[in-house]
């Protein structure tokens, strides 16, 4: 079997099980043409590389806070200061991925709208570049040493569903004015709540969207069938919203998010103010 060298990275695709699959005892047993495998891009299957090497580029970029395009970006990184690739014989040393339910934007409501489009783009911008985390990388930070967990909650803004785009706008004013008048030991706490469809409102969208399909009009029909897949509404724009500020160097200093009683709960501490972002900048 390859072993992982210094500039080398050892890498394994995988083979996917069905959902129904149960013949544990008989894994090895089936021949492998019988699932689908992973291709033979490096995709997080296995992944073997130096520590030395790893800790030269300061390791994952933490830029990624949700599934995907982490492993493809460092194994982009990893190559870019001169790593060699070298893949196991999937057939000789099979792995296998076991089957789970999709988590995406669609399934999971802290799954800021559009994130898969926002880290690829962050992904092709940044491809070129093998060191992140210039700020620090690989630091543990108890629990009990974040301020954001002794921070005084001076403000809690409570969002359920949107209005129309104007309103959008004004919400977001709303919050960075309300982040920039925060004193360093507090924080502005944001609730965004999930919306339950009753039969009878599930049962109103599939009639009106069944007719916008019969008059063959395209505005809203994603929407519409969004809500019909989801069955209940929830401020996905607004958490895209707060993840972007987040994301922002230096914007937000510390923060923090549950999911809990149907919700999320994020509470967000100011770093610098955002004019000074933009002077900075």
């Amino acid at each position: 079997m390859e072993k992982a060298a210094p500039k080398r990275i050892v890498f394994g695709s995988m083979f996917y099980l069905g959902r129904s699959f149960s013949a544990w005892d008989r894994l090895f047993s089936f021949p492998l043409s019988k699932f689908k495998d992973s291709g033979d891009e490096p995709i997080g299957a296995i992944y073997l590389v130096y520590r030395s090497d790893l800790e030269s580029i300061n390791g994952f970029d933490e830029y990624y806070c949700f599934w995907g395009v982490e492993d493809r970006d460092v194994d982009c990184r990893m190559r870019l200061i001169g790593a060699i690739p070298i893949q196991l014989d999937k057939y000789r040393y099979p792995i296998f991925h076991q089957w789970h339910p999709f988590v995406s934007d669609r399934k999971r409501g802290f799954f800021p709208e559009k994130w898969w489009d926002t880290i690829n783009i962050y992904f092709s911008l940044n491809r070129d570049r093998p060191i992140r985390n210039e700020n620090g990388w690989g630091k543990y930070i108890r629990p009990e040493d974040r301020p954001i967990f002794t921070a005084e909650v001076v403000e809690t803004l409570i969002y359920s569903s949107y209005g129309r785009s104007y309103q959008k706008a004004q919400e977001i004013d709303r919050i960075v004015e309300k982040l920039n008048a925060l004193n360093e030991n507090e924080c502005l706490q944001i609730i965004l709540r999930k919306r339950t469809m009753g039969v009878l409102s599930f049962s109103l969208v599939r009639y009106v969207n069944l007719l916008i399909r019969i008059c063959r009009l395209r505005l809203g029909i994603d929407y519409i069938e969004n809500v019909e897949k989801e069955k209940y509404f929830y401020s996905a724009d607004m958490f895209y919203v707060v993840w972007q500020l987040i994301r922002t160097q230096g914007l937000i200093r510390d923060y923090s998010m549950i999911e809990e009683n149907g919700g999320i709960t994020i509470r967000l501490m100011r770093g610098i103010s955002l004019s000074q972002q933009l002077i900075s900048q």
